[in-house]
């Protein structure tokens, strides 16, 4: 009857292990935005088409300032409101590009230094 159950709870145990073990971490870039703000919105579109192109090698998302950890990394990558921080695997900062002046060249050269860090 013991040997039963540990035989049951071994699979059980095996996935915990799974889950507890570190995943690869990606760099990552995350563009802080303010909701309806035109300019904003161009930089999201560019932000998300980016990472259908290079989502596989950098953890790239658009985050609503305001929502999650989104203050605090925006105060820990020194800009006054909003726009990108980009971080590499180990979550230390490599750039911060402040608020919504720029274009798809701008986020494609912050891709570009993500992907040289190593």
């Amino acid at each position: 009857m013991i040997i039963a159950s540990l035989f049951m709870l071994l699979p059980a145990l095996a996935e915990d292990k799974k889950q507890s073990e570190p995943k690869d971490q990606k760099p990552s870039l995350t563009y802080y935005y303010f909701d309806g703000w035109v300019l904003c919105d161009k930089i999201t579109v560019i932000v998300n088409d980016q990472s259908k192109q290079h989502g596989k090698n950098v953890e790239i998302s658009a985050c609503k300032v305001g929502e999650g950890n989104s203050k605090e990394d925006i105060k820990s990558a020194k800009l006054a409101s909003h726009g990108i921080v980009a971080r590499d695997k180990e979550g230390k900062l490599v750039v911060a590009v402040e608020g919504h002046n720029y274009g798809k060249a701008k986020v494609e050269e912050v891709i570009g230094k993500l992907l040289k860090v190593k």
